[in-house]
C-alpha cells in the first residue's frame, strides 16, 4: 500500500502524486508532509497541496481514469519519504475536507492506488576541461586512434539557489465553536426616556345632581284689607290628579357562585333584564349587595353563566354572555363589585350554534366554552387568560330529547364531564378527552318533580357531586365515582315552600360544599352538609326579587 519515494537529496524536489479515494466525486483531498514524529497535527506536518477527486457515472464501481486525483507538489528537508503513512517524519499522508485523517484501503472513502513520480532533480555544475596536450610530430597517417577513455567526473557544482515561494496552501477547515463565553456584567442602567405626549382629553363626566332649591325670600307687607266681594258660582270639579308609582327595580337573576374577593367564601352574581350586573359578597355572617359599575351589554347579549378564566387564582370570577345566533362570546372579569377585565374572544360561530354549557374539559384550570348546534355536534373553545385558545371539534353527537344538566368531574380525572337528562328523566354521565366522548354510563333515572340544583364535593374524594331537589324541597345528594353512583345522601333537614335552593358552593370557607337556600324576607340558609347530618347557619342577604334558576 506505502510507496517510498527517493529523492536522492534533501534540496526542493518536484514529486507528481496521485491516488483513488474509493466512490468518491468532487471531495477535497489535502496531502501533508509530516515533519516530527508523533500523531500527525497542525504542529508536527505541512501542507503540500490540494486536489479534487473525481469519479464516474453510476453505479460508481471504477473511478474514471483509473485514479480520481492527482497532484505535483516540492518535497524538501528528506531524502526519502513515504507515501500513504503517518506518525513519523518523512511520512506523506491524506486529510479530507472536515479536517478528518483519510484511512489507506479499499472500502469506500479510503485512499489506495498510490503513485509517486520524482519530475526533476538537481543537476550538479560543469567540471573543469581537462588540459590539451603536446602537438605530436607529423607522422604519416596512421589509423583512427582508438577513443580516449572518460575523463574523471566533476566535482559535484555548488547547491543552488532556493526555489521560489510556493502558492499559499489551501484554507483548513473551519475548527470547532469554542465555548460560549461568561456573561458579561449587567450594563448601566439607561437614562430615563423622554416624556410621552400628554394623552387624549378625557369624555366629559355625568351632569352633576340638580342643586338644592334657594331659600324663600322675606314676605311682602301686608296690603290693606279689600272689600268683600260677591260670593262667585261654584266652579267644575278640577280633573283627578296623577297617582305616585314608585319606580319599578328590576329582578335578580343569580347566574352562579364565584370567589370574588379571594377569601375562599363563594359570593354569587346576578344580572338584570338591563344587561346590568350585581354581586352578593360573602363576609361569613352576612351578604351585601354591590352594582358592577361602567359596565353593562347592550339588549343583543344575555348572560349565561359564571366561570374561572386566570387558573384558579381566588378574588377573580368571569361572568359570560352571550350574543345567541352571533356566535360570540363575552367575558366579564370581575373582583369584588368591580369590573377588571373585559374581552370578546377571536372567533365566531354559525348562526345555527349556540353555548350549551361552561366547565374546565381540558384539565387546564381554566373554563372552556362548549358550544353544540342544531344537529347535536359540539365544539369546545379552550380559554386563557381571556383570550381563545384552540377550538376543537367533537365527534360525539346528541339527540334532540337529550339536554345537559351540570358539568363536573364525575370520573375524578381532573376534566369535567358532562351529565345528561333526556325527556323521560333517564341521566347519563359522560368522560371527555381532546376529541370525542370516551365513557358513556348510564347513571340513574330522576322523577319530573325533581330538577338538579348544582354540583359539588362533599366527600372530597377528588370527583363531583350531584344535588337534587324536589318541588317539595327535599333533597338527595349522588356521591359520584368513575361516573356512576357509589352512595346517595338524603339530608335530615327540611326548609318549608317559602324556601328555594339558590345555589351549591363553599360558602363557609371549609373546603366542602354547602347548599344556600333563599326565602323573600332578606334571609339566607346555608346548610353544612356530612353524610346525611345538617348544620344549619341563617344570615342576612340584601332584599330584593332574585328569580330562581
Amino acid at each position: 500500500m506505502a510507496v517510498s519515494i527517493n529523492t536522492g537529496t534533501t534540496a526542493p524536489t518536484v514529486v507528481a502524486i496521485s491516488g483513488d479515494q474509493v466512490s468518491t466525486d468532487k471531495e477535497t483531498v489535502y496531502i501533508y508532509l509530516q515533519t516530527v514524529d508523533g500523531v500527525p497535527s497542525g504542529s508536527n506536518s505541512i501542507l503540500l497541496g490540494e486536489a479534487i477527486d473525481t469519479k464516474d457515472t453510476p453505479p460508481f464501481e471504477t473511478d474514471q481514469n483509473g485514479a480520481d486525483f492527482a497532484e505535483t507538489v516540492v518535497l524538501r528537508g528528506f531524502a526519502s519519504y513515504v507515501l500513504g503513512e503517518s506518525g513519523t517524519a518523512g511520512d506523506i499522508f491524506f486529510v479530507d475536507q472536515n479536517g478528518n485523517l483519510i484511512p489507506f484501503g479499499t472500502a469506500m472513502g479510503e485512499i489506495t492506488s498510490l503513485a509517486a513520480t520524482v519530475v526533476t532533480a538537481t543537476i550538479g555544475a560543469t567540471g573543469p576541461t581537462g588540459a590539451t596536450g603536446a602537438t605530436g610530430p607529423v607522422g604519416a597517417t596512421g589509423a583512427t586512434g582508438a577513443t580516449g577513455a572518460d575523463g574523471a567526473t566533476g566535482a559535484t557544482g555548488a547547491t543552488g539557489s532556493d526555489g521560489a515561494t510556493g502558492a499559499t496552501g489551501a484554507t483548513g477547515p473551519i475548527g470547532a465553536t469554542g465555548p460560549i463565553g461568561a456573561t458579561g456584567a449587567t450594563g448601566p442602567v439607561g437614562a430615563t426616556g423622554a416624556t410621552g405626549p400628554t394623552g387624549a382629553t378625557g369624555a366629559t363626566g355625568l351632569t352633576g345632581a340638580t342643586g338644592d332649591t334657594g331659600a324663600t325670600g322675606p314676605i311682602g307687607a301686608t296690603g290693606p284689607i279689600g272689600a268683600t266681594g260677591a260670593t262667585g258660582p261654584i266652579g267644575a270639579t278640577g280633573p283627578t290628579g296623577p297617582t305616585d308609582t314608585p319606580p319599578t327595580i328590576p329582578p335578580l337573576r343569580l347566574l352562579g357562585p364565584g370567589d370574588l374577593s379571594g377569601n375562599h367564601m363563594s359570593d354569587l352574581v346576578f344580572t338584570t333584564d338591563d344587561g346590568d350586573a350585581s354581586v352578593w359578597q360573602n363576609f361569613g355572617n352576612l351578604f351585601t349587595q354591590g352594582t358592577v359599575l361602567n359596565g353593562e351589554m347592550g339588549p343583543e347579549w344575555s348572560a349565561f353563566g359564571v366561570g374561572d378564566f386566570n387558573g384558579g387564582v381566588g378574588g377573580n370570577t368571569g361572568l359570560v354572555w352571550t350574543n345567541g345566533s352571533g356566535g360570540q362570546v363575552a367575558i366579564w372579569q370581575l373582583s369584588e363589585a368591580r369590573l377588571t377585565g373585559f374581552s370578546i374572544p377571536e372567533g365566531r360561530m354559525g348562526s345555527e350554534w349556540h353555548v350549551a354549557s361552561l366547565g374546565d374539559f381540558n384539565g387546564d384550570h381554566n373554563t372552556d366554552v362548549l358550544w353544540d348546534n342544531t344537529t347535536g355536534n359540539f365544539n369546545v373553545w379552550s380559554l386563557n387568560d381571556l383570550a381563545l385558545q384552540s377550538t376543537v371539534d367533537f365527534s360525539a353527537q346528541i339527540g334532540s330529547e337529550r339536554h345537559i344538566i351540570a358539568h363536573g368531574d364525575f370520573f375524578g380525572s381532573g376534566e369535567d364531564g358532562l351529565l345528561w337528562e333526556d325527556t323521560s328523566g333517564n341521566v347519563q354521565s359522560w368522560a371527555l378527552n381532546a376529541i370525542e366522548a370516551t365513557t358513556v354510563i348510564t347513571v340513574g333515572q330522576m322523577g319530573s318533580e325533581w330538577r338538579c340544583a348544582g354540583v359539588g364535593s362533599f366527600q372530597n374524594d377528588g370527583s363531583t357531586d350531584v344535588v337534587w331537589v324536589s318541588n317539595n324541597n327535599d333533597i338527595q345528594i349522588w356521591d359520584m365515582t368513575d361516573g356512576a353512583i357509589s352512595r346517595i345522601f338524603t339530608p335530615a333537614a327540611h326548609d318549608g315552600s317559602e324556601w328555594h335552593l339558590a345555589a351549591v358552593a363553599d360558602f363557609t370557607a371549609d373546603g366542602s360544599s354547602d347548599l344556600l337556600w333563599l326565602n323573600d324576607n332578606g334571609a339566607a340558609d346555608i346548610w353544612q352538609i356530612s353524610g346525611s347530618q345538617v348544620s344549619s347557619q341563617f344570615v342576612p342577604v340584601p332584599k330584593a326579587d332574585v328569580v330562581p334558576t
